[in-house]
């Protein structure tokens, strides 16, 4: 699934790239300054608690646990590329929400200025679909107790990873044009 971008500077920047001397060390720079500043915005998005759960222990007790990402974002290099590899258990559910008592409405795609793609169910519906309702509860394999939870508002960091790039690539060419 690909996501189309039609903001005029961000074509006209690729152009400029194409049309210097040496392209690929531009290039380079340019790709380098946007991964960089992808990676930093997604780090940032899921920087923090994410939220607070309850467990229940075995004597029907409730505790407070406040739940925190995993995500991890690494940049693979290659010539004229550059990719960013996102990996965690739990970080998906926080970038596009859980649930909709924090996301309804899905407020992703508002942030991206784009539709939602034909092939993402709605809210509440992906598993077992149990974030349709305001609440719910799973077992957490890593400490053996129950979790009730109301989800997680989606914190939309790719998302603002592609604004971001996008409002400054014009920015990061110029620096690569000046940069001897």
């Amino acid at each position: 699934m690909g996501i189309k971008v039609s903001k005029p500077n961000f074509s006209q920047s690729i152009k400029k790239i194409k049309a210097l001397s040496d392209p690929d060390k531009h290039a380079s720079k340019v790709l380098d300054k946007l991964s960089k500043q992808a990676k930093d915005e997604i780090l940032k998005a899921h920087s923090g608690s994410m939220g607070t759960d309850l467990a229940i222990n075995k004597d029907g007790y409730t505790t407070p646990v406040e739940q925190f990402s995993d995500v991890n974002v690494e940049i693979k290099e290659s010539v004229g590329k550059r990719q960013l590899i996102i990996s965690g258990e739990k970080w998906i559910f926080y970038e596009f929400g859980a649930g909709i008592h924090f996301n309804n409405p899905r407020n992703w795609s508002t942030v991206l200025e784009t539709g939602i793609p034909s092939g993402i169910v709605p809210i509440g519906m992906y598993g077992k679909g149990q974030g349709k309702n305001p609440s719910w509860s799973f077992d957490d394999e890593k400490t053996q107790q129950r979790i009730i939870t109301q989800g997680y508002g989606a914190v939309h960091g790719i998302a603002n990873a592609i604004n971001e790039n996008v409002n400054d690539v014009s920015k990061f060419v110029k620096e690569a044009f000046d940069e001897k």
